[in-house]
């Protein structure tokens, strides 16, 4: 009986808590960098020109590890974004061939929603249809309240996905009824 510890949670949280102190990290790598690489001209002025062997070797380590950590969690972030945006970029590729795809019915759902007032309809939740539109993420029931329709069937509020109203702004021609 032994406790599940998902790595990529830590590991998440230990780059969440370095980005706060990136900052901090900076300035030490800064500073440290300054004691090393100054010319004694200038670190005579602020009396650090006699600094022992010891001391420029604790600067030495301390520039190293702030260095490179900075440079990680930079990294890091770069990475994390560029990745994120490339899903998101391969997502809303793949929506628009799914939608392109689509039946007219299915179409027909989507534009009725889309000039509704609210941009919800009720719709047959048994619907093959409206199956598809949900399980392909296209559509959602904002909330999970349900009401049986006088010949039994189940319907439910709809509503369409954040990425079909961006779509449905930018290129409503997408939206047309096949012939």
């Amino acid at each position: 009986m032994g406790v599940d510890i998902p790595t990529d949670k830590i590991a998440s949280n230990v780059f969440d808590n370095f980005k706060k102190i990136t900052p901090g990290l900076l300035a030490v790598a800064l500073l440290s960098g300054a004691l090393l690489f100054l010319p004694q001209s200038v670190l005579a002025k602020m009396s650090l020109d006699n600094l022992s062997d010891t001391a420029k070797r604790i600067a030495g380590i301390v520039f190293l590890l702030s260095s490179i950590t900075t440079v990680v969690i930079v990294l890091h972030s770069t990475i994390e974004t560029l990745t994120e945006k490339i899903i998101r970029c391969n997502f809303r590729r793949a929506q628009r061939k799914k939608l392109e795809k689509l039946s007219n019915r299915q179409k027909q759902i989507i534009v009725e929603m889309m000039n509704s007032p609210d941009m919800a309809i009720q719709l047959d939740s048994s619907s093959g249809d409206v199956a598809y539109l949900q399980t392909n993420l296209f559509i959602h029931p904002p909330v999970q309240v349900t009401s049986v329709d006088y010949d039994n069937k189940m319907v439910m509020i709809y509503v369409p996905h954040p990425w079909l109203v961006d779509l449905y702004n930018k290129k409503p021609e997408l939206f047309r009824l096949n012939s």
